[in-house]
């Protein structure tokens, strides 16, 4: 009996701490879709498909687990472009990803729990795009580097990316085990 009382504690949280990511990149977005336009949907649409492919594309590793290089693009993104049009390219590729899983074969959307799916799009738009709105702010306050690419905001926008992805991750697994 107290292992059920457990379970729909963990379960009460988990939900909670979903809704909660889920809202804030909602918020996020709005407030990108607010003050930036995508301006220039090839880059877009092919970003996306290649995205969708590094995601789908997983690197296993040893004994639990597998990784994705997908943040390549989403940096990629966010040096090209502007934080909306690199948040929409993350959450594009974690939606559109098949990854093969043993035991169960290709996963996509359609047949993946939803909750999985909408944390994981929730923290990519988050991380996303509290990286690429560091990147053009230091970019504006800091005159180094090239006109093109400022490498100590770089470096920032890297740091806030991994620093919020292992946050949200550590905070799952916290719930989880």
């Amino acid at each position: 009996m107290n292992n059920i009382k457990q379970s729909k504690k963990r379960n009460i949280k988990l939900y909670a701490y979903i809704i909660f990511l889920a809202l804030t990149s909602l918020m996020l977005l709005i407030y990108l879709f607010k003050n930036y336009t995508i301006s220039d949907y090839t880059l877009l649409i092919v970003f996306s498909v290649l995205s969708a492919l590094a995601e789908t594309f997983l690197i296993p590793l040893p004994k639990v687990g597998a990784v994705s290089v997908s943040f390549a693009l989403t940096f990629s993104a966010i040096l090209l472009t502007n934080p909306l049009t690199a948040s929409l390219i993350a959450a594009f590729g974690m939606i559109f990803r098949c990854p093969y899983v043993d035991g169960k074969g290709r996963v996509h959307m359609f047949n993946n729990p939803l909750y999985k799916t909408v944390f994981n799009v929730s923290q990519y738009i988050i991380n996303a795009g509290a990286a690429g709105l560091t990147y053009l702010y230091l970019n504006r306050i800091l005159n180094f580097g090239f006109y093109f690419f400022n490498p100590i905001a770089a470096v920032v926008c890297l740091f806030v990316y991994l620093t919020l992805n292992s946050v949200f991750m550590a905070s799952l697994m916290s719930i989880l085990l």
